[in-house]
């Protein structure tokens, strides 16, 4: 009996604090309730390398509400929801956290299950599949129109519903999003122990590249470098 809410963003620069659209599917109680998508003013500037991606341009959207206005009409599938998205951890998350505090407005705690981590977990030993949205939509005969985010968020259902179906999904898939705070100082570090590591880092990349593969000892070689 949980409210579901499915979620994706295209955001316009690598400041990621500028959305300008915004896909939603609410299931309550296994039947879906609402989908909505949005075009979004950002009220800032388009990277090249973002309008190739989603193919949205700044005019497509100077005439769209603001962030402000689209969250007062969403906010409410945010509480007492689980929101569920495709790597959320990495994108979608912190972009929606940098644009409440862009604008200065109260955060919920967010709930959520990232169908990325879901399906390293259970679909990629289960099927031998990379676990992107797009390769994860075309084995399982998901429609996607990639990088619309309405479209992204319709497939993650999809995706989502693959992995109930192995029966391995359980509450503890379930985790509170705590955004990382900026650091407010810098520190140096030796430049023997930056290069010794740089080096460390571009061996292992070298590796996962030969056979473009990432296997259990270079995932392993990866942790213990980004705990260093």
């Amino acid at each position: 009996n949980k409210t579901f809410t499915f979620f994706d963003t295209e955001f316009t620069n690598r400041k990621n604090d500028s959305i300008c659209s915004i896909g939603l599917i609410v299931v309550k109680d296994g039947k879906i309730q609402n989908k909505e998508y949005y075009l979004v003013n950002p009220e800032g500037t388009f990277d090249q390398f973002y309008i190739s991606i989603h193919h949205i341009t700044q005019d497509m959207v100077k005439d769209q509400p603001t962030f402000p206005i689209i969250w007062d009409k969403i906010k409410q599938y945010f509480i007492n929801s689980i929101v569920v998205g495709h790597n959320l951890v990495s994108a979608d998350l912190p972009v929606l956290n940098k644009c409440l505090d862009r604008y200065g407005i109260d955060k919920p705690d967010i709930y959520f299950m990232d169908t990325l981590l879901l399906s390293r977990q259970y679909l990629a030993p289960k099927y031998g599949i990379k676990c992107n949205l797009a390769t994860l939509s075309e084995f399982f005969h998901i429609p996607l129109n990639h990088h619309n985010a309405f479209s992204d968020t319709e497939a993650c259902l999809g995706v989502f519903l693959k992995n109930l179906e192995t029966g391995e999904v359980t509450e503890d898939d379930i985790h509170r999003y705590i955004p990382h705070e900026s650091p407010r100082k810098h520190y140096r570090a030796d430049h023997r122990l930056i290069d010794k590591a740089m080096n460390a880092l571009s061996g292992l990349i070298q590796g996962i590249n030969a056979d473009q593969e990432i296997n259990k000892e270079e995932a392993l070689a990866l942790e213990k470098w980004l705990e260093t």
